[in-house]
């Protein structure tokens, strides 16, 4: 009786600590999406957002979710992202957003006609400063106006620190 007695108590005591030690979710930070008018994306067009960062031990992602249709005339959607810091520094990069898979088929989920796609754009990215930083983006295709655009949302969200 007195081993079953200290075998449930030990048991407990493990299912306790296994029940506390649940892994960190990650923490929404912004979240916004833009449309494009009939489903065209200009080229010139130029978009932003701006988000707050207050934990520096934390990393952050970028999401981009883009919704296009099988008008879409590119396999990938190549877009410039320019991202200023709060002191006004910046930096520019290039992502590229794919649309069909190597067999030349649309991939993504689809909704009423629609495909959306998400690319992490930022992966694991660390800030030195607290504040407001910004994102201004827009395509960079060679059309002038791109056709099965839809909308692109962007996502940033907060991973938890690892111990």
């Amino acid at each position: 009786m007195k081993n079953i007695l200290t075998y449930g108590i030990v048991s407990l005591f493990i299912l306790g600590l296994f029940s506390c030690a649940s892994p960190k979710k990650e923490k929404l930070i912004f979240s916004q999406e833009f449309y494009f008018k009939n489903g065209i994306w200009n080229r010139f067009q130029k978009d932003s957002f701006e988000f707050q960062i207050t934990n520096l031990e934390a990393r952050y992602d970028v999401i981009a979710e883009v919704e296009h249709n099988k008008k879409t005339e590119m396999e990938y959607l190549p877009i410039t992202i320019c991202f200023f810091a709060p002191d006004q520094s910046s930096t520019a990069f290039q992502a590229s957003i794919p649309f069909v898979n190597a067999k030349g088929h649309f991939i993504g989920r689809e909704n009423n006609g629609w495909m959306a796609i998400n690319k992490s754009v930022m992966n694991q990215r660390t800030f030195s400063e607290k504040g407001c930083y910004k994102i201004v983006f827009n395509q960079t295709t060679s059309i002038y106006d791109l056709l099965g655009i839809r909308s692109i949302k962007f996502t940033v969200l907060e991973k938890p620190v690892q111990n």
